[in-house]
């Protein structure tokens, strides 16, 4: 699973059941406020019980990474939830040393490469489907050249950008469900203000043709 052995994703899997607030909804989304895995908070798997809902977790967190600068969002789960907890118990230390070791397992951060690298993913070169989505696409490309990377906006865009593109892949190859409708809605919600407040636009006004 993403580069993580069986026996340190089974060690994962029960710190999280040990430690975690993965029986109660509230508490998971409370976690998230963090602003190092902030990122994801709108696209949380959902599960109905909580065994699942860790396996969900680990799974949909070991390939994700910070678009500023490479940090695994897995292993930044468990560094934040090892804050949260009381010192007097075990659980930080279990959380920490998890993370340490799934850090050195991943090796490290992963690089961070800088726009004259490599391009973003809705400049990157990629196959320019037709559909229902394509629209969104093209409103990215606009986005990102009016807004440049200089903006202090950027890494912001660059978030929402990401988030949108996976919602756009996930719905080409397995279909458009309510909840993806949902969280692909709330996405674009967010990148029309953002357009609003740096270009003087709404995203949608840039997704037109």
């Amino acid at each position: 699973m993403s580069g993580i052995p069986p026996d340190l994703h089974q060690r994962i899997r029960t710190v999280l059941l040990d430690c975690g607030p993965f029986d109660d909804n509230s508490q998971i989304r409370d976690l998230f406020t963090d602003a190092r895995i902030n990122p994801w908070r709108f696209s949380l798997p959902s599960r109905d019980n909580v065994i699942a809902r860790v396996e969900a977790f680990i799974a949909f967190l070991a390939g994700k990474h910070r678009a500023d600068d490479g940090q695994n969002a897995l292993v930044l789960l468990l560094r934040v939830l090892s804050e949260r907890l009381d010192a007097s118990s075990d659980c930080p230390h279990r959380l920490t040393a998890v993370a340490n070791d799934l850090t050195a397992t991943l090796g490290g951060a992963r690089p961070v490469t800088t726009k004259a690298q490599s391009p973003s993913p809705a400049s990157a070169p990629r196959v320019r489907y037709n559909d229902t989505y394509t629209r969104y696409e093209i409103g990215l490309e606009r986005f990102e050249k009016e807004l440049g990377v200089q903006h202090p906006e950027y890494l912001n865009f660059t978030i929402q950008q990401t988030m949108l593109q996976e919602e756009i892949d996930t719905a080409r190859k397995t279909g458009s469900t309510g909840d993806r409708s949902v969280r692909r809605a709330e996405i674009i919600a967010r990148l029309n203000q953002l357009a609003l407040t740096t270009l003087g636009k709404s995203f949608n006004s840039l997704c037109q043709s």
